[in-house]
């Protein structure tokens, strides 16, 4: 019979030895395995229902962030800085008509005629 592979023998062995090893063990070598990174390839990936390519999807996920208009924050600032003031002045005043109207009294001035008495 020639030469037989290590791994065939081992199997013979294990059914007369009854012994469990691994029976691959002896023809096993390590495998280095090194990542592959293609810069530029393109395939297909589904998103939700969507097929898109792997070009659309860098695209659509390395996009500009945008800087926000805050100026709705100023707006509130003002806003609730107003109504402070007012409650502010009511408290002072007391809320009742005369508190936010003009309190001084009314005196008209003499005129002259607008016209002219013909003698």
């Amino acid at each position: 019979m020639g030469s037989t592979l290590p791994a065939v023998s081992y199997f013979r062995s294990i059914k007369r030895t009854n012994n469990v090893r691994n029976p691959l063990s002896a023809i096993e070598k390590p495998v280095v395995a090194e990542k592959v990174i293609r810069e530029r390839s393109e395939h297909m990936v589904r998103v939700g229902e969507d097929q898109k390519t792997s070009a659309e999807m860098t695209e659509m996920l390395n996009q500009p962030v945008v800087k926000r208009s805050l100026w709705w924050a100023t707006a509130l600032v003002l806003g609730v800085l107003s109504l402070l003031f007012i409650v502010w002045y009511f408290y002072e005043q007391g809320i009742a008509i005369s508190s936010t109207a003009n309190t001084m009294k009314l005196v008209p001035m003499e005129t002259s005629a607008p016209y002219q008495t013909i003698q």
